[in-house]
């Protein structure tokens, strides 16, 4: 598929069209991946100066991560986690997309996160926290979780750029699935954490 041929208002219907065929069944995403070089556009399409084909081409990529698999593909093409981080500081719609896509891909486990933490991925979501709509605070708490559960290495990061005071508010939001969340993580990476150190402590006392 050679995009640079195609113009703005082919691409984004055909993106369309993959993204619907993509959220069928996990066949379906098989069949797609049959073409060799179809993640390897991705970088085009997530950095394209049309916002339309990057929302469509996050959405499509979204999809195909629901294959854990795909994951690891994905890692090797060059910028493209880097892109979808990137695409965290844009308007609403597309900030939602990116966090679908970098949420399947904390699923797939460990050496994704890592990636990811290197991407600087924490400090493009954490400002998501702050948000006034329960299914972004969701979806990134989620993915926070996620992180923290695959690559503990990732609590630093977070605890360095403000983690634990956006968690303390969310643990008292009118929500209750976002406090609900939010109290989940304090309760098993930090203070859990905490309380172990603290009897490690004290037994040497």
């Amino acid at each position: 598929m050679h995009c640079t041929l195609l113009s703005e208002f082919a691409l984004t219907p055909l993106v369309r069209c993959l993204g619907n065929l993509c959220s069928g069944p996990t066949k379906n995403i098989k069949l797609v991946m049959q073409n060799g070089c179809i993640l390897t556009i991705f970088p085009f399409l997530v950095n394209s100066q049309h916002r339309h084909i990057r929302k469509e081409s996050l959405w499509l990529l979204s999809n195909l991560l629901v294959d854990v698999t795909v994951c690891s593909s994905v890692c090797k093409i060059p910028n493209l986690i880097l892109y979808i981080v990137q695409r965290c500081e844009e308007t609403f719609d597309i900030q939602k997309e990116a966090l679908v896509c970098l949420c399947n891909m904390a699923y797939s486990g460990r050496d994704t996160c890592e990636e990811l933490l290197q991407q600087g991925v924490i400090q493009a979501v954490i400002p998501f926290l702050t948000s006034p709509d329960p299914e972004l605070l969701t979806g990134t708490l989620n993915f926070c979780n996620m992180m923290l559960m695959y690559y503990r290495q990732s609590k630093m990061k977070f605890e360095e750029f403000g983690f634990l005071d956006r968690l303390d508010l969310l643990a008292n939001h009118n929500i209750h699935i976002v406090q609900e969340l939010a109290q989940q993580i304090l309760d098993h990476y930090f203070y859990e954490d905490d309380d172990m150190e603290q009897c490690s402590t004290d037994v040497r006392s």
